[in-house]
């Protein structure tokens, strides 16, 4: 790539690559080309920004540094499939506690045979050490430490793992936790010292069976692969949840389509119908009352793709984590009740039946 770099209507320069060209009548003094260098160093810098800007529209939340969620006093919980990865994001400011503070980090999971504990970890890495994730170059990531192995709730079936050191309130940390065992987990993550915890309800609760109705999101609908037909009353929601697994992919992260197609629409009805996505740990901040937090990583665009004006068509294409568990809501904000057709591909033409 070649920049061309004016300085005045009597001298330019072209900067290419690490060469620096010029005009053979101009003299570029060297704090221009120190300038040159600090333009360079810019687009690098304005390069990392786009590289976490995609990242963040293809994958789920918690899954790289820059979609960590933010650590919350008491348990922050949550399931992790065999290989995968969340992200947490501490800033010890927003907790209220002094500049220069003692922190304390404490993972509980479940279950464990006594020899998973050995491959499950807890890290803690300054904000500086987060290029290197997205340049490639995790493995060179230094971590500030590294949670230790412990066993003080006298419970054969979890593992616990603790850390503690000292933090500056002015600066942001992120935590990943890690399940490279080949079984998914429950884990239960705290800002704290903590030497035991209840552990009755699971983090996220495994999908249930069908339900006479799904319009709880604490209560969803275990999701069909295929086509989901249903009705939905005005100004309601139906919930459901699954967990994406295509066999045919090796891959950590998978591709999903998702289309719904209903009726009756009107053209401004469209507008009012949708369905969107969240990460499972959705249920939880719900239980805690914070719907204010319940922020979806995707929802239905509007389309319009089988020439039948009386239907209305959504869609929504993106990566999902293999294994992972997620939440889906169809929801009807029109006056009237609505036949919805969901189908988990990309589809054109519907033939919906009687």
């Amino acid at each position: 790539m070649i920049w061309l770099l004016a300085v005045n209507s009597a001298q330019w320069a072209l900067f290419e690559g690490n060469k620096l060209l010029m005009r053979q009548d101009t003299f570029i003094p060297i704090s221009f080309k120190v300038f040159l260098l600090l333009v360079a160093a810019a687009f690098a810098a304005a390069a990392v920004v786009l590289i976490i800007s995609a990242t963040s529209a293809a994958t789920a939340t918690g899954s790289a540094p820059n979609l960590a969620v933010s650590l919350v006093d008491g348990a922050n919980t949550g399931v992790m499939a065999p290989g995968g990865q969340r992200w947490f994001r501490l800033t010890p400011g927003q907790l209220g506690q002094a500049a220069n503070l003692e922190q304390s980090l404490t993972l509980i999971f479940t279950p464990d045979d006594g020899q998973r504990i050995r491959r499950v970890s807890l890290q803690i890495f300054d904000e500086n050490q987060l290029s290197l994730f997205y340049l490639g170059d995790a493995s060179q990531m230094a971590n500030l430490g590294a949670g230790q192995i412990v066993s003080r709730d006298n419970n054969p079936e979890t593992g616990e793992l603790f850390w503690t050191g000292w933090l500056l309130s002015q600066k942001s940390y992120y935590i990943q936790l890690l399940n490279a065992s080949d079984a998914p987990i429950d884990y239960w993550l705290f800002t704290d010292n903590v030497v035991s915890y209840p552990l009755e309800q699971p983090a996220t609760p495994a999908a249930p069976a069908p339900l006479e109705s799904g319009t709880e999101l604490d209560t969803p609908l275990a999701l069909q692969s295929g086509l989901t037909h249903s009705v939905l009353k005005p100004n309601t929601t139906d919930w459901y949840i699954f967990t994406h697994i295509d066999p045919t992919n090796p891959n950590q992260f998978q591709n999903l389509t998702f289309s719904l197609f209903f009726t009756p629409g009107d053209g401004n009805r469209a507008h009012q119908v949708n369905f969107k996505l969240f990460p499972a740990q959705a249920i939880e901040m719900w239980r805690r009352s914070e719907t204010d937090q319940l922020i979806n990583f995707g929802a239905g665009m509007l389309v319009s793709r089988d020439g039948d004006d009386n239907t209305g068509e959504r869609l929504w294409s993106g990566t999902v984590i293999k294994g992972e568990t997620y939440l889906l809501a169809v929801e009807n904000g029109t006056e009237v009740t609505i036949d919805y057709w969901l189908f988990d591909a990309d589809i054109n033409h519907p033939e919906f039946g009687p």
